[in-house]
C-alpha cells in the first residue's frame, strides 16, 4: 500500500544492515538497567550451591531469573504465566532475562527454591542501601500489618466447637444423654456408638467433624486454618481473617526498610526487640531514637532500650486517650506521684497513702493507694465508688519517662515521622504493590514473599533517590552494558585491522570518544557511529583510550 505524501512510511519488514541487540532499545536511564547493576551485586553462592551441573541440561543463570522476578515485581508483575508473556513481548524483560525465556513452570520452581534464601539478599540490599548513603539509623520507625493469608475464614477449626457439634449429634441420634467420657474416652479418636451407623448422612458429618478434630490434634493447635495451618487467625481491619503479622523497620532518612520479618503472632507486644536487633544486625549502627505505637509498649521493652542507650517513643495504651480523648473520670495521669513520701497526689490536692499490694495477670505486685475522698468537691468526676484508688506497677517510672518525652515539643515532631514513615511504606506496599493478600501458603512461603516485597521497595528506593550512585558502581566494575570483545568491529577500527584503517579514521574516532562532532564527509557508517552511541560511558573510556594510544 502507498503511503500518502507528507508521511513517512511503515515497513515491519525492513531489515537492517547490522544485527541490533535489545540493548539497543533500552535507554539509558531505564529503570531496567538499575536492576541488573544492583543484581550483579548480590552473592548468590548460597543458591548457586543448590545447582549441580554436569547433571541434564543446563540450567537458567540464577542471577537472570532473580532478575526477572526483581523486575516483575517492580511493575507490578507477579503471576508466572504474565511473567512468560512479558518475557516474549517486553523489551525490558528480554534486556533483564539476556532474550531468553523460561516458561511459566520453570519461573514457578524457581520461585519456590529462591524464597529460602530471600531473607539473605533483602539483608544484602539494606547494606548496598548503607552504603550508597541512603541510611543514618538517627530515627527508626516500627510498624506492623496484617497480610491476609491464600485461604477462606470458612476453613477455620476449632476443637471446643467441633467437639460440641459432635456431642450434639451423638446426643440426638442415641437420643439420650451422652457424658464426655463416652464420646471422646481417654484415647485420641473418638467412639462412634452402633446407633449411629444406621443413619450414612448422620455418621458422614459426625466422621468430618472427626477428621476435623484429629487434624486439630495432629498440629497440636486448639484452632487452625484447614487450607493454611500455619496461619492464624487475625483481625485485619474490620474483619476477623487467617492472616500474617508482617514487622517492619523503617529508616527516616530515605523511608528505607532496614529489617523485616514474618510472625504469627496477632500482637506487636514480643517483636519490638527482635525487629531493633535485625535493624542493627543490617546496619551496624544502633538507632538514636525508636518510635512505636502503642500496641509495642511493655515495661520490658522501654527497659531494654533505655540499657542499650536507645530513646524509645512508645505510647502506652492510655496516653492518646488520656492526652486529647474525652474521659468519663480524672485519668491517672492527672495524679502526682510524690516518690520520697510514696504518695499521689490528686487533683483536689489530697493525698492517696499506699494501702496494700495486689498481683496482676503476669505476676507483677501493683503497689495500691487509696485516699479520702468525703465532702471532695471533685468527687463526681473522679470516682464511682466510695473511695478512689490508684495502682502503680514496679516499673512505673518508666512510662511516666516515656510520657514526658513524648509530651515535649521534640518528641511529638519526632512521633509524628512515624506516620509518614512506617505508614507511608506499608502504603506503597499493600496499596501501590497490591500486596493484600499472599498468592502461597505456608509460613516459609509467604516470609519469603514478604521478604521479596520488602526487597523491591528497598531498589525502588535506590533507584528514585540515588540512580548517580548506581550509575558510577556500574562505570566502576563494568558489569552493564554490551561486552567489547577484541575481534569486535569497534577494535578493529581503532586498531587498524580492517577495511577501514588508517590515520584518518582512527583521528575520526578519537574526536568522536572526546566529545567532538562526527564531519558530514566522514565515510565511516551512520549505523556504526550509532551503534557507538549506544555503548555505555565505561566502554566508550576504554574505546578512547586504545584509539588515543593508537593515534599517538
Amino acid at each position: 500500500m502507498q503511503v500518502p505524501v507528507g508521511f513517512k512510511e511503515v515497513d515491519q519488514e525492513q531489515s537492517v544492515l547490522i544485527p541490533t541487540a535489545v540493548n539497543d532499545y533500552i535507554s539509558v536511564k531505564h529503570p531496567v538497567r538499575m536492576f541488573k547493576i544492583i543484581i550483579q551485586c548480590l552473592d548468590l553462592s548460597k543458591i548457586y550451591e543448590k545447582y549441580k551441573p554436569g547433571y541434564g541440561q543446563n540450567a537458567y543463570d540464577p542471577r537472570m531469573m532473580i532478575g526477572i522476578l526483581f523486575y516483575a515485581l517492580y511493575v507490578n508483575v507477579e503471576s508466572s504465566r504474565e511473567i512468560q508473556a512479558h518475557l516474549e513481548t517486553d523489551l525490558a524483560f528480554k534486556f533483564i532475562a539476556g532474550n531468553q525465556q523460561p516458561n511459566y513452570r520453570t519461573i514457578a520452581r524457581f520461585r519456590k527454591v529462591f524464597f529460602e534464601d530471600m531473607e539473605d539478599l533483602f539483608n544484602q540490599i539494606v547494606k548496598l542501601c548503607n552504603e550508597y548513603g541512603l541510611v543514618n539509623m538517627k530515627h527508626l520507625s516500627i510498624d506492623g500489618t496484617k497480610i491476609k493469608a491464600n485461604a477462606s475464614y470458612r476453613e477455620n477449626i476449632e476443637e471446643k466447637k467441633i467437639e460440641a457439634k459432635i456431642r450434639n449429634l451423638l446426643r440426638k441420634a442415641c437420643q439420650r444423654d451422652m457424658s464426655d467420657d463416652e464420646i471422646f474416652g481417654d484415647s485420641a479418636t473418638v467412639e462412634i456408638p452402633p446407633e449411629v451407623a444406621n443413619d450414612p448422612k448422620l455418621l458422614e458429618k459426625i466422621k468430618g467433624h472427626i477428621n476435623n478434630l484429629n487434624l486439630l490434634r495432629e498440629h497440636a493447635k486448639e484452632k487452625m486454618n484447614k487450607t493454611d495451618p500455619d496461619a492464624n487467625t487475625m483481625k485485619n481491619q474490620s474483619l476477623t481473617l487467617p492472616s500474617y503479622n508482617v514487622q517492619a523497620s523503617i529508616d527516616d532518612f530515605s523511608n528505607v526498610m532496614v529489617a523485616l520479618d514474618v510472625t504469627q503472632e496477632e500482637t506487636d507486644h514480643n517483636q519490638l526487640v527482635n525487629m531493633v536487633e535485625k535493624s542493627i544486625n543490617n546496619t551496624g549502627i544502633t538507632p538514636g531514637i525508636v518510635c512505636a505505637d502503642a500496641g509495642y509498649f511493655t515495661y520490658e521493652n522501654i527497659e531494654w532500650c533505655e540499657e542499650n542507650g536507645i530513646n524509645a517513643l512508645i505510647p502506652d495504651n492510655m496516653y492518646f486517650i488520656e492526652t486529647y480523648g474525652r474521659v468519663k473520670r480524672y485519668p491517672k495521669s492527672k495524679f502526682r506521684y510524690d516518690p520520697d513520701s510514696d504518695t499521689y497526689i490528686c487533683p483536689a490536692g489530697r493525698t492517696l497513702y499506699f494501702r496494700h499490694t495486689q498481683k496482676d495477670k503476669k505476676g507483677n505486685k501493683l503497689r495500691i493507694y487509696r485516699g479520702n475522698c468525703d465532702s471532695c468537691p471533685l468527687s463526681l468526676d473522679c470516682k464511682k465508688g466510695k473511695h478512689r484508688s490508684i495502682s502503680r506497677h514496679p516499673k512505673e517510672s518508666l512510662k511516666e519517662t516515656t510520657r514526658t518525652k513524648l509530651n515535649s515539643k521534640l518528641g511529638k515532631d519526632e512521633y509524628n515521622k512515624r506516620l509518614t514513615n512506617a505508614e507511608g511504606a506499608f502504603g506503597v506496599i499493600k496499596h501501590n504493590r497490591k500486596w493484600k493478600q499472599s498468592l502461597y501458603r505456608g509460613f516459609e512461603m509467604v516470609k519469603g514473599d514478604a521478604f521479596l516485597h520488602g526487597t523491591i521497595y528497598n531498589i525502588g528506593k535506590m533507584i528514585d533517590l540515588c540512580p548517580e550512585k548506581i550509575m558510577p558502581k556500574c562505570l566502576q566494575n563494568n558489569i552493564v552494558g554490551p561486552k567489547c570483545p577484541q575481534n569486535s568491529v569497534q577494535q578493529k577500527l581503532i586498531c587498524g585491522k580492517s577495511s577501514l584503517d588508517g590515520n584518518h579514521e582512527r583521528n575520526i574516532l578519537s574526536n568522536f570518544f572526546q566529545g567532538d562532532v562526527l564531519d558530514q564527509d566522514s565515510h565511516i557508517s551512520v549505523r556504526i557511529v550509532n551503534i557507538f552511541k549506544k555503548y555505555i560511558p565505561c566502554e566508550i573510556k576504554c574505546l578512547f583510550e586504545t584509539a588515543c594510544h593508537a593515534t599517538a
